[in-house]
């Protein structure tokens, strides 16, 4: 009797690799039904919640995502990835206020994530807050010395400041890590 709640979180956390690896081959309906099946049995599991706004994102029904972090966020608002995708959603909206809003909730929860400090990067960018830009960039950086979005990122700073040899030399050091991205 007192097993049985192992093996259900045995079966979801299975699920829950599963609909991962689905995503990742970006079969996004299967993962979808995967999702919703585990919500069906637990209406509060986050990590189902979660990927199911992530699904929904990919699937551009971006007011459904948000609304699915947003859940997600009430039942564990220690969740980066939640505050980091919530962002997103308002990026691809191109609210890029709302997008930082969330992006700086998910820097203040996961400190040593390269890839969240450059999505802020990034939309302080948009906003021509350069130096802010600047300081986050960095900060991926000094995270993961190879980090090619944020090396580009930088660039794209030097380039509209002017700074064409500085903009070349981040833009070269991005194509030398990930040649096969930014070519």
């Amino acid at each position: 009797s007192s097993l049985e709640p192992a093996a259900t979180e045995t079966d979801s956390a299975r699920t829950i690799r599963r609909v991962r690896s689905l995503i990742k081959e970006r079969n996004l309906e299967d993962a979808l039904a995967l999702v919703e099946g585990i919500l069906g049995k637990e209406p509060e599991n986050v990590d189902a919640i979660v990927l199911s706004g992530e699904i929904l994102r990919r699937r551009r029904s971006v007011e459904d995502a948000k609304a699915a972090y947003r859940r997600a966020l009430v039942l564990d608002p220690g969740r980066h990835d939640a505050w980091l995708d919530l962002g997103t959603c308002h990026y691809l909206e191109r609210d890029y206020f709302w997008a930082r809003f969330y992006y700086r909730h998910a820097c203040a929860l996961a400190r040593n994530d390269a890839d969240v400090w450059n999505e802020l990067g990034l939309v302080e960018i948009l906003l021509g807050n350069y130096d802010k830009a600047a300081e986050s960039l960095e900060t991926a950086i000094n995270i993961e010395p190879e980090h090619a979005e944020a090396w580009n990122n930088l660039g794209l700073i030097a380039a509209r400041r002017g700074d064409v040899r500085t903009a070349r030399r981040h833009f070269l050091r991005a194509t030398f890590i990930r040649p096969d991205h930014y070519v």
